[in-house]
């Protein structure tokens, strides 16, 4: 119950209940979970140290395996052909780039480059774009793009430089509204201070919505769904 007591505790984690090393070793790690539109969910990840991926059906429970090669770190969606969109390194070297993988397991790299740093930043409500931060202009510098699902063609909307487009472990995704013509993003400016700005994408025109804020750290999170709010 909600006001067991020490004793019962201690009993609940005591040696008996701990799970053998090699439980721990043996056991799923999921790195990637991806809805799709067909009311499925894509999830891959390693059992073992052996990397695995699966098609899991929402409506039914039925679970089909799918072939996954070694070096497959993240999965993020499907692809209109069919096509899984997946992230990769390369043998182990631990540099991103975005994948797409074939149901016979081939992989074609989306994001080609020896310098190339690819950080996958979300889907756009509707489903037919995605939004990748690419260092391929400059290796120095990660640009957004969008991507055309369909056509995989990108096209640039927001020239980076210290910004960051998300924040790592709360927000997946880059504040892109859903026409695509606002793009919203934290300007770092020291370790207690940081804007948030919107930049519109065809001009380029930039507004500090944290003007006059002091010493604050200020995040984009996400446009609500008709994009007429955006949550900081």
């Amino acid at each position: 119950g909600a006001h067991a007591a020490p004793a019962s505790r201690a009993a609940a984690c005591s040696a008996s209940a701990r799970p053998a090393p090699q439980a721990l070793v043996d056991g799923r790690r999921f790195e990637g979970l991806a809805f799709t539109s067909a009311n499925t969910l894509l999830a891959s990840g390693a059992r073992g140290g052996v990397a695995f991926a699966e098609e899991i059906d929402l409506d039914e429970g039925a679970v089909t395996p799918r072939s996954m090669p070694p070096t497959v770190r993240a999965t993020y969606g499907r692809l209109p052909g069919g096509d899984w969109l997946v992230g990769a390194d390369q043998g182990g070297d631990e540099v991103n780039h975005l994948f797409s993988l074939a149901p016979s397991g081939r992989l074609t790299d989306l994001t080609p480059g020896a310098s190339v740093i690819a950080d996958f930043e979300g889907w756009s409500k509707d489903g037919r774009t995605f939004f990748v931060a690419l260092n391929a202009r400059d290796p120095r510098v990660f640009d957004l793009y969008a991507v055309d699902a369909a056509s995989l063609e990108r096209r640039l909307i927001f020239t980076g430089g210290d910004y960051r487009f998300n924040r790592p472990g709360a927000n997946d995704a880059a504040a892109v509204n859903p026409g695509q013509d606002l793009v919203a993003v934290e300007k770092v400016v020291s370790n207690i201070k940081s804007d948030a700005i919107l930049r519109n994408v065809a001009g380029g025109r930039e507004e500090n919505l944290s003007e006059g804020d002091g010493d604050v750290i200020n995040r984009p999170l996400g446009f609500d769904p008709r994009g007429r709010a955006l949550y900081l």
